[in-house]
């Protein structure tokens, strides 16, 4: 095929602007749809902020307060009177909450118990579909839940909701096996598991093993451990805790390196 001098310049053009388009395309998208695929837990775990306090503390400083909505409809950022409003409220909705001025923890099988402060105790009917049931047999019981708020010592608002759970049910062999854990299983749908990687960088500075570990806005909601079944927490004040968890870690580390005579 023979090209006169301009349809070779427009041929060149065009040839051009589809090798550049080509190009942008291979270059630019991919790395885009990576960067943006990647969870904001799972950037924090691959940067300086996860590894030096430096960096961590800036990293903090700029999260975002939490005012989201939790558990029975109480809310991060209540002082302890919008606290005891919200109380009064849902009292006056018909649901059964109980100021308890010394809660108390006890075990049973240890033949142990110690106070845990003040809160509310929150009663509730409850029911669980029976694990291998070919009627679909709805086991029904009663939800005992104590609540224990906490504040912030100097904005005098509330950033972390710990509750307590003690779930008895009516058929006997049910309540042994416990195989249905109500308020745990309320959560399913609302809030998604954190990234693997973060559970796992956040048990090796606190601790914690999270049977379940979740998020949803600027809200955290895990297994407390030995006291508390369920903990809903601002994710600012986690990260804090994982901050002074990491400053204690270094400190001992420090430590151990000092030159002790033997």
């Amino acid at each position: 095929m023979i090209f006169t001098s301009n349809e070779k310049i427009r041929y060149m053009r065009r040839l051009t602007l589809i090798l550049l388009t080509g190009i942008l395309i291979f270059s630019c998208t991919p790395q885009q749809r990576i960067k943006k695929s990647y969870h904001p837990l799972i950037n924090f775990v691959n940067s300086d902020a996860s590894k030096v306090i430096d960096s961590l503390v800036p990293y903090i400083v700029e999260m975002p307060e939490s005012n989201d909505t939790i558990f029975l409809g109480f809310r991060f950022g209540m002082t302890k009177n919008e606290f005891r409003n919200h109380v009064y409220n849902l009292r006056k909705e018909g649901f059964k909450l109980d100021y308890e001025k010394s809660l108390r923890f006890r075990n049973s099988a240890l033949n142990y118990s110690f106070n845990i402060g003040s809160g509310y105790t929150f009663i509730t009917d409850i029911s669980c579909k029976k694990k291998y049931s070919t009627d679909d047999e709805v086991v029904t019981g009663t939800g005992k839940y104590y609540l224990r708020p906490s504040y912030h010592s100097t904005s005098g608002k509330l950033f972390k909701l710990s509750v307590m759970t003690k779930e008895s049910w009516n058929n006997d062999l049910f309540d042994i096996s416990k195989p249905c854990k109500w308020l745990e299983r309320k959560l399913i749908g609302d809030y998604k598991s954190v990234p693997t990687v973060f559970r796992e960088y956040s048990k090796e500075l606190i601790g914690n093993n999270y049977s379940f570990f979740k998020e949803k806005g600027n809200t955290f909601v895990y297994d407390g451990g030995l006291i508390f079944d369920v903990v809903w927490e601002t994710k600012k004040t986690f990260f804090g805790t994982l901050l002074v968890e990491k400053k204690v870690k270094e400190t001992k580390i420090s430590n151990s390196k000092k030159d002790i005579k033997v």
